[in-house]
């Protein structure tokens, strides 16, 4: 009996790293990926002026959720930042060319 029971601890040792190793407490982390958390990191990176990491945010984002009004705003804010675009007169622009 003390040979199974040493046995089974034994097994459950050489086990643990690999079910530590697993994915199955993701959901404990803070770092969500979901479109919605990934949105917030975004604005959050934005805010701290850190826009090429809120544009890492945005674009897995985007990945997960194409048709959010609000990650496709926050991804175009975060692209003309990165890109030193006037985000006022990109929309000048584009209103503009609309109109024609």
């Amino acid at each position: 009996m003390t040979v199974h029971r040493n046995l089974v601890k034994f097994i459950f040792i050489l086990m643990l790293p690999i079910f530590l190793g697993c994915n199955i407490f993701s959901s404990m982390n803070s770092e969500s990926d979901d479109a919605g958390s990934l949105l917030e990191q975004g604005k959050a990176a934005l805010q701290n002026g850190e826009n090429e990491k809120a544009l890492e945010y945005l674009e897995d984002a985007k990945m997960k959720d194409p048709d959010n009004y609000d990650i496709l705003y926050f991804h175009s804010v975060a692209t003309a930042r990165v890109n030193d675009i006037e985000f006022t007169t990109f929309i000048e622009t584009f209103q503009e060319a609309g109109q024609t």
